[in-house]
């Protein structure tokens, strides 16, 4: 493992090229610049997807300038799908202060996510042609997922394969390819493959935690109960109804009618009643060893290390603020 200070360059390279990548637009794109310099270059944003680019590229021992590029087209991606997100959501916190949607209006928001993923893609695109067909495959994927997310909204008979598909998509695909950029730029193929499929369960377990976040008490930059209120079925809710008929018809009942923010409260709190807190804890640690179970030889341990990096007292609340 390299010195702490190594890390923290290689971090504030990452910080140094969002700046420089997100003031050398057109000046005919001012609207569009400002929403997105606003959400991407917010302080107190975690840059964690950055952090597994670094954390994977020192397990498989890779060192390369265009690790900055993958990083920085990682952040950026990720900084766009929060942009559409809150669109989609009608989201209005995001990181402490209102979203681009409510401070720009919805198209400039929409259309400064757009030009985030063409900046993201035009990082890579000097690299292996493996690395951007991936990363385009991967905004794909993302995209897909968030079509279905959408599709499963107001629905209580979503499954939990169901809700797994949306996260490894949203959120897993991403991680995935971060893990997996270090072992494309050394033409590792199997690593790299085993690297996604460690990045998708990472995903997975970090949705899972950003579900059980909503519940719980505590400043996580936006709202408590927002998935109750907006009617998304998420992992903790689908334990919830699961366990309880009553209150699947009461939570059926909820999304029927007006949302009142008093409504989400006590239902949120009827969900945590039935130990839905420590049940998602538990399958966050089954992903985890998922994620563990894909990793062989060298690569072992860097699970480890990546969940070192979200922080382990209260981890599920830990691990979901760093999403923002």
């Amino acid at each position: 493992m390299s010195p702490p200070s190594q890390s923290a360059g290689f971090l504030a390279s990452v910080e140094k090229r969002l700046t420089s990548v997100l003031s050398a637009q057109p000046e005919d794109d001012i609207p569009l610049l400002q929403a997105a310099r606003r959400l991407t270059l917010a302080p107190g944003a975690k840059r964690l997807r950055p952090r597994m680019v670094w954390a994977s590229a020192e397990q498989l021992g890779v060192g390369n300038d265009g690790l900055i590029d993958a990083a920085v087209a990682g952040e950026l991606t990720h900084s766009a799908s929060l942009l559409h997100d809150d669109v989609v959501d009608e989201g209005t916190i995001r990181r402490g202060q209102p979203t681009a949607n409510v401070t720009f209006g919805n198209a400039v928001a929409v259309l400064a996510g757009d030009l985030l993923l063409s900046v993201a893609l035009e990082q890579i695109g000097a690299h292996p042609a493996e690395l951007v067909r991936t990363a385009i495959e991967v905004v794909r994927r993302m995209s897909q997922a968030s079509m279905l997310e959408i599709a499963s909204r107001g629905r209580l008979d979503l499954d939990l394969a169901g809700w797994r598909e949306v996260a490894a998509g949203k959120t897993g695909e991403l991680f995935g390819w971060c893990c997996a950029a270090p072992a494309r730029f050394a033409g590792a193929l199997v690593e790299a493959e085993q690297l996604r499929r460690c990045g998708r369960h990472l995903g997975i377990a970090f949705q899972m935690a950003d579900d059980l976040l909503d519940l719980l008490p505590g400043p996580a930059g936006k709202d408590r109960f927002s998935d109750l209120r907006e009617r998304t079925p998420s992992f903790p809710l689908l334990l919830g109804i699961a366990a309880s008929p009553a209150l699947r018809d009461r939570i059926a009942a909820f999304w029927s009618g007006a949302h009142k923010d008093r409504d989400a409260g006590v239902l949120g709190a009827a969900l945590l009643d039935l130990g839905v807190a420590g049940e998602t804890e538990r399958a966050i640690d089954d992903e985890l060893d998922r994620a563990r179970a894909e990793l062989h030889g060298d690569l072992a341990g860097l699970v480890d290390r990546i969940t070192g990096l979200w922080g382990t007292p209260e981890r599920a609340r830990e691990i979901a603020r760093s999403s923002a």
